[in-house]
């Protein structure tokens, strides 16, 4: 109920209402007592204007201050209609409504407005105020710092425009849902388009702003620019690729796992050989889930050793897959960041199976290189690479002094050259000769010997050496020359 004042124009109150006493906390006689210059601050701006009005017009409105019993000012709305009473006098009716509650609330407003702009203003994030049509409203600095644009020209154009054209359908989708209240807001990663033309890669809020009966006005959007995480993630997914194929085209066994054992990656070539079709298979796996027991336990005193020491660790050992041995060689190393903290461990590793074998070929055949028969290995070329300790001694030549040399040093001159093309057409034709041939020795003594010549060849049938092995045969020629003679010389001696 609105206070209600009958007064003349001169400010003499005849009379209140009760909602009139209740709003100055005075009865109607204190009222009329105080007269309106005791209820009106006299230095409220429009009363004078006020008064004016009324004098001229007879009716007037203004917001003036007011004063309560207690001396509490508080801001009205005054309404005055003058009239005539029946004696002739001028009176006037004042309608006071307080003002107290909306004055409150437009200074709460305009604060919150205020504290609203100057987030807006000073966001680090971009802001956005857009109509229904896109067009933008109001823009932030953040914004036009992030686009390259300032912000007239961004108010001159709509978020269609500087929108990448791929992205354009699943912002138009989700703000119809928006002004169809079929949703509140939305969250979209999605593509701008920079001033200079680059892309801009944003994360995207908007929410729309309705009035009180619920009709859509603005849409609000918050936008952070993503473009920094986006080129360290594509830096990151680019990194995994190289790696992936990195491992994937290495030779070689090939993990990661992390300080608990659990393989973080494996390669191709390890899920084969552990037989497991797919290496994400083995992800979260440690060493007991795939090998025996026994195995895994060493797997992983080794990779707690190189976590401890924080150094590489290199080992040769036999590795069981189910049904066979195999040689195994493993690279175990930590892996540290650059904080100095061990992550885990990589691996590597490769089957010396065959590796081994040939090792151990080579270690026979270079004890049986060293045996009492004299040894002789060339080049393809016939050129002497090797001569072991029986042909020194033989020959009377050491290694230094035959080592680079072509057998010929040896020739005797007992031989034409028809004997030695045949002897090598026989090797190439067959891959090797045996017979007796005479060669001389460093002190010039020219002797016998049993000659054997093999060409060893590679997987294609090329010739990568020859192999020449020879023992003296001066007594088994001298013992043939007197078991002759006794034969042909001294046997008939005996019959006579």
């Amino acid at each position: 109920m609105e206070a209600v004042f009958l007064t003349a124009p001169d400010g003499v109150i005849y009379a209140a209402n009760p909602a009139a006493c209740k709003l100055f906390g005075l009865s109607e006689k204190e009222i009329c007592n105080a007269g309106r210059s005791g209820l009106v601050d006299s230095t409220s701006p429009q009363l004078n204007s006020f008064i004016d009005q009324r004098n001229i017009t007879g009716n007037a409105r203004a917001e003036l201050v007011q004063i309560r019993g207690d001396g509490t000012r508080f801001p009205t709305e005054v309404s005055s209609n003058q009239f005539t009473d029946e004696f002739g006098n001028i009176r006037t009716i004042l309608i006071v409504r307080d003002l107290s509650k909306q004055k409150q609330t437009e200074m709460e407003l305009s604060e919150s407005e205020e504290r609203f702009r100057g987030a807006f203003e000073t966001a680090a994030l971009g802001m956005a105020l857009f109509s229904l049509d896109g067009k933008f409203v109001k823009v932030n600095n953040a914004l036009c710092d992030m686009l390259g644009y300032n912000s007239s020209e961004l108010l001159a154009t709509d978020f269609q425009t500087i929108t990448y054209p791929e992205d354009l359908s699943v912002d138009l989708n989700y703000l119809h849902q928006l002004v169809s209240g079929q949703i509140w807001n939305f969250n979209s990663e999605k593509r701008y388009l920079h001033k200079n033309g680059s892309i801009v890669w944003i994360l995207l809020s908007v929410s729309i702003v309705r009035t009180k009966e619920g009709v859509p006005i603005h849409f609000v959007a918050l936008i952070q620019n993503n473009s920094e995480r986006k080129m360290a993630e594509e830096t990151l997914r680019k990194s995994e690729a190289n790696l992936h194929a990195m491992l994937d085209n290495s030779p070689f066994l090939t993990w990661l796992k992390d300080t608990e054992g659990r393989y973080i990656q494996i390669n191709k070539v390890f899920s084969d050989y552990i037989k497991i079709k797919d290496p994400k298979l083995a992800i979260g796996k440690t060493d007991l889930d795939l090998n025996p027991k026994e195995l895994a336990e060493k797997y992983r005193a080794d990779d707690a050793e190189v976590i401890a020491s924080r150094k590489q660790k290199h080992v040769e050992e036999l590795a069981f897959d189910g049904k066979t041995k195999h040689w195994i060689e493993t690279f175990k190393t930590p892996v540290i960041d650059a904080q100095g903290n061990v992550l885990g461990t990589v691996g590597f590793a490769q089957d010396i199976t065959e590796r081994k074998q040939i090792e151990t070929e080579l270690r026979i055949s270079s004890v049986a290189f060293e045996s009492q028969e004299s040894m002789m290995i060339t080049d393809p070329m016939g050129v002497i690479i090797r001569v072991n300790k029986a042909f020194c001694e033989t020959t009377g030549f050491s290694a230094e002094e035959v080592v680079g040399k072509k057998p010929n040093i040896l020739k005797s001159g007992h031989h034409d050259a028809n004997f030695y093309r045949a002897m090598w057409e026989t090797i190439r034709l067959t891959g090797t000769w045996q017979g007796e041939i005479w060669d001389r020795r460093k002190n010039g003594e020219v002797y016998p010997k049993w000659l054997t010549i093999s060409a060893v060849k590679d997987s294609n049938g090329n010739v990568t050496h020859y192999i020449g092995s020879h023992f003296d045969i001066t007594e088994r020629k001298r013992a043939e020359e007197q078991i002759k003679h006794l034969a042909f010389y001294d046997t008939p001696n005996r019959f006579t």
